[in-house]
């Protein structure tokens, strides 16, 4: 008999272990993932909240859309330095996409800018090396470490000519990589002037809402003041067919992000929604 009941304790005692075993490892299963989901909120939130962090400017950089629309003219802000003294410096931007060409192979690259050189100071991007007599040189190109890589291994780039759209570009210089929470994601920049150069028989197409100008504004500047300044004294520039693109805007960089996304914006945009969420799931 007490076989039998040393045999019956035996089997329970198993049973036991084997549920309590299958039962901890669920929640130990259950407990890592949930550590997981939160660590993945937290990330998000800190992705958010420091974006643009590196850029030293980020509170005094405005982008100057018209309307709901995020573009401009390429004339509008040649004047601005000159007229408006609340205004430190201009940058206006024409983005593509374009292949670049060298030693027989194709690279594609998804951001490259045409810029002014004042969009190196006013977005606070580092060069790792650069040749100062080619920066703001017609058919010259400045190119991201990451893609400078990809197109010439690990043999110094300087100096070396590859081909755009037919063209020959010479690098200028090397730019740090751009964290991945910043406003813009760059692959290449090259001088305004080489537009100019490109559509010199086409003068109209500096007029066209194609650009991107973004502002760096002095620190003590009443940026309503400012808006209304540039409604006053440029509005010969605004387009006369839509009234919903009578009025100058000033975006800030930071709100951006987070802000409806406007017409013709090239930018990634976030939900501010989705950061309280995930703080509050956090």
């Amino acid at each position: 008999m007490n076989r039998i009941l040393n045999k019956v304790n035996r089997i329970l005692f198993i049973r036991n272990i084997k549920k309590n075993l299958i039962g901890s490892l669920i929640n130990g299963i259950g407990s890592g993932f949930s550590f997981f989901v939160l660590i993945v909120f937290v990330f998000h939130i800190l992705f958010e909240v420091n974006f643009e962090a590196d850029n030293k400017n980020k509170k005094l950089i405005y982008r100057l859309e018209i309307g709901d629309y995020a573009v401009s003219s390429a004339t509008v802000s040649k004047s601005f330095s000159a007229k408006l003294p609340e205004i430190e410096s201009v940058v206006r931007i024409y983005p593509l996409n374009s292949t670049v060409m060298y030693n027989g192979a194709n690279f594609s690259l998804n951001n490259v800018f045409f810029a002014d050189t004042t969009i190196y100071n006013i977005f606070n991007i580092k060069f790792l090396y650069k040749n100062d007599a080619l920066l703001n040189y017609p058919y010259s190109i400045v190119l991201s470490e990451d893609k400078a890589r990809l197109i010439f291994g690990e043999n110094d780039p300087l100096n070396k000519k590859v081909k755009i759209d037919g063209s020959n570009y010479v690098v200028s210089g090397i730019i740090k990589r751009m964290p991945e929470n910043t406003h813009l994601k760059i692959d290449a920049i090259i001088p305004f002037s080489t537009l100019y150069r490109i559509n010199s028989a086409n003068k109209s197409f500096f007029y066209q809402l194609y650009f991107y100008t973004y502002l760096l504004v002095k620190p003590s500047t009443d940026i309503n003041k400012l808006k209304d300044k540039l409604n006053t004294e440029y509005e010969e520039y605004l387009p006369k067919i839509n009234p919903e693109m009578r009025f100058f805007k000033l975006n800030p960089l930071l709100s951006i992000r987070f802000s409806k996304h406007s017409e013709f914006d090239f930018v990634k945009h976030s939900d501010f929604s989705l950061v309280l969420i995930s703080l509050a799931i956090a």
